[in-house]
């Protein structure tokens, strides 16, 4: 008995051999599969349009010029903005396309802003208004920031965004607008430190 043990454990078969080997390759396919998924897992950072068409262009602010309007006459693309909101009319949003630039940054220098608005960090800037106008989906969402309880995102029904809006009007206060058919689907706040 104690001589069939230790052949088992100092003298593995060649069976044993391509077990090791079988479970050792299974294991590298595994691991390389996993990395490979997760590399093509959406970024944080990105922004991610839901139910955007397979052959729609997608668009991101940093796609855009922002000094130019937005091109509403192509259907096929979906788009994240940010912009100032003028109102909310019969089921239709004015608003006009503002860029965030950090302070310091390359796009300050370029703007020339760097000095002014260092201690704040960021600057909105809107070289000219062009106030553009499109509906609301009918499932549009919209999530805006409670003033009295420390800023924290809250669902905001749509009916009740007109309202807000006038109270807020002489505040130029910027918002994250999700734009997909022509049509804006989404509302965020901008949280403005």
């Amino acid at each position: 008995m104690t001589k069939h043990l230790s052949n088992l454990l100092y003298k593995p078969s060649k069976k044993n051999n391509r077990r090791l080997l079988l479970c050792a390759a299974i294991f590298s396919v595994g691991i390389g599969i996993l990395a490979g998924c997760s590399a093509n897992q959406t970024s944080a950072d990105e922004p991610a349009v839901a139910d955007t068409p397979p052959d729609a262009e997608t668009q991101t602010v940093s796609d855009i010029d922002p000094g130019e309007p937005i091109d509403l006459s192509d259907e096929s693309w979906s788009v994240m903005t940010l912009a100032y909101v003028h109102g909310l009319e019969d089921g239709n949003l004015s608003f006009d396309t503002v860029e965030w630039v950090d302070v310091p940054s390359d796009r300050a220098k370029e703007l020339g802003i760097e000095e002014e608005h260092l201690d704040s960090g960021f600057y909105v800037h809107n070289e000219a208004e062009h106030i553009e106008t499109l509906p609301l989906s009918e499932d549009c969402s919209c999530t805006l920031l409670d003033w009295a309880d420390s800023y924290q995102p809250v669902e905001t029904a749509i009916k009740d965004l007109p309202a807000i809006l006038e109270e807020r009007k002489d505040q130029k206060i910027p918002y994250k607008l999700t734009i997909q058919s022509q049509k804006i689907t989404n509302i965020q706040e901008h949280y403005v430190p």
